[in-house]
């Protein structure tokens, strides 16, 4: 369940980063920051994540508990993202995992069109965020509000609405009602400063695991997608899928 408003949750930062036209590389408007979290619901707990670069690199720490049934859950993650790689160690069970920068492929993948080619599938794209939307039954609010300085844009879909800085992907507010699982992500503090350094070293006597299967699956879907916008196919059929899913569980419950 939490799994799945993970998932609409990323369709509708995918759908808002297509809609605004920075759909695969977004650049933040500070070049430094610390950004601090606090998280409250079915899971609770903070997160903090430091950027570098207008966002190229950034280092995010959370510590965060969820009851489920009763039962308590600790998850406490480091996620570093860096140009070509993004790992991510989990520091309850001992153990991580690499995986290619999206971007990176985004763009492998991107400069393989030719400047025309690459304009048409920048175009369709803005429509495709559009057509996601419509798919999970959201819409785009722009410029909405200010939070901590910063225009927002609000992107919302059933049971999930994301604030994200105007232009961008980042969050600064999200707010989550799905399948029984409430949670309220937001910034409470941003600052603009430059991150120790030691934010971004990767912790020590964890071995990183990397499956190139994966990353093969990425680059696959991600040729597909580029394909697609392209040839203008609409994206909708993914987010009504995930939609249905999502809807299909939440009766299951109720029965």
């Amino acid at each position: 369940m939490f799994f799945r408003s993970m998932v609409a949750v990323g369709l509708l930062v995918f759908s808002h980063l297509a809609f605004s036209g920075t759909w695969y590389d977004p650049k933040l408007p500070f070049k430094e920051a610390v950004v601090t979290y606090q998280v409250q619901g079915t899971m609770s707990g903070t997160k903090t994540v430091f950027v570098r670069e207008y966002g190229r690199k950034s280092a995010e720490y959370s510590d965060l508990s969820m009851s489920v049934f009763g039962m308590k859950q600790q998850q406490k993650e480091i996620v570093i993202t860096e140009p070509e790689w993004i790992y991510t160690f989990d520091m309850v069970n001992h153990s991580a995992v690499k995986t290619s920068n999206p971007t990176k492929i985004f763009k492998q993948e991107l400069d393989k069109y030719t400047a025309e080619e690459q304009a048409k599938i920048a175009e369709n794209a803005g429509k495709n965020g559009v057509y996601l939307l419509k798919g999970m039954q959201g819409k785009v609010q722009k410029d909405i509000l200010t939070l901590h300085g910063y225009r927002c844009d609000m992107t919302s879909a059933t049971g999930v609405k994301v604030f994200t800085i105007s232009g961008t992907g980042f969050p600064l507010k999200t707010i989550s009602q799905i399948m029984g699982v409430t949670s309220v992500e937001e910034a409470v503090e941003v600052r603009q400063e430059n991150p120790p350094d030691e934010r971004f070293e990767k912790p020590q006597g964890i071995e990183v695991d990397y499956d190139p299967a994966i990353d093969q699956m990425m680059r696959d879907q991600i040729k597909r997608t580029l394909k697609n916008l392209l040839l203008g196919v609409p994206l909708e059929s993914k987010a009504r899928h995930e939609q249905e899913m999502l809807s299909a569980e939440r009766k299951a419950l109720h029965n």
